[in-house]
């Protein structure tokens, strides 16, 4: 079978990247107008993400999608918390190092073992 280790490397860097580190940090409805997106926790445990959020009297309003299709309007009686969701490139970075090393010592491991390889 033919793999070409490059790009498995590059696949398990980009899946890990993805999927890596966040840090969510909660903030105050005044706070909302200054970001893009927020992600709204509900009094029952639900989380919606908005878009463009805007808070106006005793509600938050915002987009479902980049796209406008889908619009919320929650009342803030029924929020328990504002908050961000943002990438950690501190905590992803050296996880994809990581990730990278292992699979490429697994890699040499593995070579050795199969083509007996030895120093």
């Amino acid at each position: 079978m033919f793999r070409n280790r490059g790009v498995s490397l590059a696949l398990v860097g980009l899946f890990v990247w993805l999927t890596g580190c966040s840090t969510y940090t909660q903030i105050a409805p005044s706070e909302v107008a200054d970001h893009q997106r927020v992600t709204v926790t509900l009094s029952d445990g639900e989380r919606r993400g908005l878009y463009d959020p805007v808070v106006s009297e005793d509600t938050i309003k915002g987009r479902f999608n980049k796209d406008g299709t889908a619009v919320y309007s929650i009342p803030m009686d029924t929020v328990s918390e504002i908050g961000l969701d943002e990438a950690n490139p501190a905590g992803t970075v050296p996880l994809v190092l990581f990730v990278g090393a292992a699979v490429v010592g697994l890699t040499l491991l593995t070579a050795s073992v199969v083509y007996g390889i030895s120093n």
